[in-house]
């Protein structure tokens, strides 16, 4: 009677792991896309996960951080606490905007010329 209690047991609490787990969307928040391969850390270790090609990921054990650390190239960094999520959830990144000084690239001589130059004028003192 006790191995059938244990089993029980046993296969409700795993059913109830398996149900814990969670998927969530990230997108743009302008266009609603799906953002590919977006990082997300747990707390500020160094362990996470990262979006798959349409803009998804999964935690199996909820339990595993209190805070999901989100980042992105072109995108502002974001906090969510992991109470506010629920399955299917969705999460929307702003984008963020870069404002670059200009910079003149202007053509110049290059650097190899006036080591052959040197090389050239030099050729008697160096010869064997």
């Amino acid at each position: 009677m006790s191995r059938l209690l244990v089993f029980i047991f046993l296969v409700i609490s795993s059913s109830y792991a398996f149900a814990q787990e969670i998927t969530v969307k990230v997108v743009d928040a302008n266009n609603k896309q799906p953002l590919a391969f977006v990082n997300i850390k747990f707390d500020d270790s160094q362990k996470g996960v990262s979006t798959d090609i349409d803009g998804y990921f999964k935690i199996k054990n909820p339990k595993c951080c209190e805070l999901l650390n989100i980042s992105y190239i072109g995108y502002k960094d974001t906090s969510i606490a992991r109470t506010s999520l629920i399955s299917n959830s969705l999460i929307q990144l702003d984008p963020i905007m870069y404002r670059l000084e200009i910079v003149d690239i202007l053509p110049s001589e290059n650097p190899a010329f006036a080591l052959i130059r040197n090389v050239i004028i030099n050729r008697k003192n160096n010869k064997p």
